[in-house]
């Protein structure tokens, strides 16, 4: 009966792992569910990758746009709204003179057509300037150009830039004198003017002129140079400002004009390091 017994239970056993063995198509469903989430997975590691590179061409281009920015300005006011100050700018009176009015209008003699930028309030004595300076712009060695244009004639207006702004009563300017055909370089230093050099112009024959200047280093030298009309005109050295802000400036009675303004960060000779210390 024991040998029966144990017989019956070895059969029994042998039942049950029959019935727990896979069969085919159980081991075939098995492999195609694993072959789907394998599948799946390496869908979603593609997506995620995708993702992730979007995100950083995305921050690249950032990163581009921003360092154009950094090295290269332009301003023609022809997308800016007619009547208002330009979008990006603000504007400060220095001195006893009336709130600024820098206006973009609409004329057919802009140098790129439809605008151009007008400042008319009046800044009269020495210490009063009206300014205009650009909103997150700061330059340390900067070449600005832009065109002036009086619009009481030909004969008459003062204006130009000014750049190393730290605040209104801090800055260089750089200025013509159209009634006197003068050129001046201007430092304001808590709001005490200098004139650090001035020169004769020669005005080509044209309502609108041009202005460009440039502020340089070569090796220790902090070098500041005013053309006009395409011809240097005023070469100075100082060192009493550094990075700060840029911007356009008028002063007297006659309202001015300005259009296409372009500011370029200088790179070429920024020192790499200091000088020797024998």
């Amino acid at each position: 009966m024991n040998i029966m017994a144990q017989g019956t239970q070895l059969q029994g056993q042998d039942s049950g792992t029959d019935r727990r063995r896979e069969t085919p198509v159980s081991h075939a469903r098995r492999s195609l569910l694993l072959m789907a989430l394998i599948v799946a997975s390496s869908l979603a590691w593609a997506d995620l990758n995708q993702a992730n590179a979007k995100a950083e061409d995305a921050e690249v281009n950032t990163q581009r746009k921003q360092a154009a920015l950094d090295l290269r300005r332009e301003w023609r006011f022809d997308q800016d709204m007619k009547g208002r100050p330009p979008t990006g700018f603000s504007m400060k009176t220095v001195g006893n003179g009336q709130t600024g009015m820098w206006r973009v209008e609409a004329k057919p003699h802009a140098i790129s057509i439809p605008n151009l930028l007008v400042q008319t309030a009046s800044c009269e004595g020495e210490g009063c300037f009206q300014l205009l300076l650009a909103d997150g712009v700061r330059y340390d060695y900067v070449d600005l150009t832009f065109r002036l244009r009086s619009q009481s004639g030909n004969s008459a207006g003062i204006a130009g830039a000014v750049f190393g702004v730290r605040d209104p009563n801090n800055f260089y300017a750089v200025l013509v004198d159209l009634s006197t055909d003068t050129l001046s370089v201007l430092r304001v230093l808590d709001g005490k003017e200098t004139i650090l050099g001035s020169a004769a112009v020669t005005r080509k024959p044209s309502d609108w002129h041009h202005m460009r200047v440039q502020r340089n280093t070569i090796i220790s030298k902090e070098i500041i140079e005013a053309f006009f009309d395409h011809k240097l005109t005023v070469s100075v050295q100082d060192q009493t400002f550094g990075r700060g802000q840029i911007g356009l400036v008028t002063r007297g009675t006659v309202p001015m004009a300005f259009d296409n303004v372009h500011a370029i960060r200088i790179y070429s000779q920024h020192p790499l390091s200091g000088p020797a210390a024998y």
